[in-house]
């Protein structure tokens, strides 16, 4: 219920980046806490499956969670700006779920290949940090409305927000 979600979406994308770029390290320190854990159990244990299901949602349910929040954001930022259409509103859904599926097509099948796993958490890193960049950027536009009510339709244009009519 922020008085204004595109500087919500802002703050999420930028912890998503900050978060990426750490990502290695915490992977690091997971493996520390792992082998640490584990040194004297066999690996068959349950334990062990348990700890290292308990280690690998534990490093990944923060930036989760966060990615996950940013599509109802950006909805709440479109209603806020008059956007009521429900086709514009399932386009922007649609579209973020043909993103995700063919994100992860190429990032299985080219960016992991060509990059590795920490080259292609950077590359995701540098992209969500951009995201985070043009949201503010557009706040600007939208007359830096960070903690006043959001802005209207009557403040922007179709043009600017960038939605098919409907």
């Amino acid at each position: 219920n922020s008085k204004n979600p595109l500087y919500l979406y802002a703050i999420f994308e930028m912890v998503i980046g900050v978060y990426a770029v750490l990502t290695p390290e915490i992977f690091k320190l997971i493996q520390s806490v792992y082998v640490g854990i584990s040194v004297d159990m066999p690996v068959e244990s349950d334990v062990l499956s348990f700890v290292r299901v308990v280690l690998g949602a534990g490093a990944l349910l923060f930036p989760t969670i966060l990615m996950g929040a940013t599509l109802p954001v950006m909805f709440k930022f479109l209603s806020l700006q008059g956007v009521q259409s429900r086709t514009a509103i399932s386009n922007l859904y649609s579209a973020n779920v043909v993103g995700a599926a063919l994100g992860s097509l190429a990032a299985g099948y080219v960016v992991l290949p060509a990059l590795g796993r920490n080259g292609s958490t950077y590359i995701a890193a540098v992209l969500s940090l951009l995201i985070a960049l043009y949201a503010i950027e557009r706040l600007k536009r939208l007359g830096g409305r960070i903690n006043d009510a959001a802005p209207t339709v009557a403040d922007t244009t179709q043009d600017e927000i960038h939605l098919p009519e409907a």
